[in-house]
C-alpha cells in the first residue's frame, strides 16, 4: 500500500500536447482481430470446462451471464 499522501495524488500520463486517446488509434486491425480470436477461444474453453453451463462459465470468466449470452450471439458460438 502507498503512504496516504502518495495514494491521494492523481495519476498523470505524459500528454506531449497530443490527444490523450492517441494510443487507441495505434491499434492495428490485425491486433484487434487477435483479441477477438482470443476472446472466442477463452469463451469456448470455459464453456467446455463447465459442460455448456453458461452461468458457471460466466462466473469463471468474471463476466455477467448477460454479457456471455451477448458474446455467444455476437461470435455465433
Amino acid at each position: 500500500h502507498l503512504p496516504e499522501h502518495e495514494a491521494q495524488k492523481p495519476t498523470q500520463r505524459p500528454t506531449n500536447g497530443s490527444d490523450k486517446y492517441h494510443f487507441a488509434e495505434e491499434i492495428e486491425e490485425e491486433e484487434t482481430l487477435s483479441l477477438q480470436e482470443k476472446e472466442v477461444e477463452l469463451i469456448k474453453k470455459s464453456l467446455e470446462r463447465n459442460r455448456g453451463k453458461r452461468k458457471a462459465a460466466a462466473e469463471e470468466l468474471g463476466i455477467s451471464e448477460r454479457t456471455l449470452y451477448r458474446k455467444i450471439k455476437q461470435y455465433d458460438l
